[in-house]
């Protein structure tokens, strides 16, 4: 569930859940890739990979807020090709 896990990735950051974090990373990433959504997929990885491992948060935080504005994007699309 792609909503469910936007709103995780946006609080595990806020708690500094690292390893939740990096986890929810993981998983929406690969859903990404199955909706060809390739941005977001890489915004997924970055988040996986920079979880816990840098001082710079703010390209995190800036990474979820992407994958934030994009999903609401990529959802339009997909409920306009489904209803047409």
């Amino acid at each position: 569930n792609i909503p469910k896990q936007i709103k995780q990735l946006n609080q595990f950051f806020s708690d500094e859940k690292w390893d939740d974090l990096r986890t929810v990373a993981h998983s929406i990433k690969s859903t990404f890739g199955y909706l060809g959504t390739e941005d977001c997929k890489e915004k997924s990885l970055f988040i996986e990979n920079q979880s816990g491992n840098t001082t710079d948060y703010d390209d995190i935080k800036k990474s979820i807020e992407f994958i934030s504005l994009n999903w609401e994007n990529a959802k339009l699309e997909i409920e306009n090709i489904l209803h047409n």
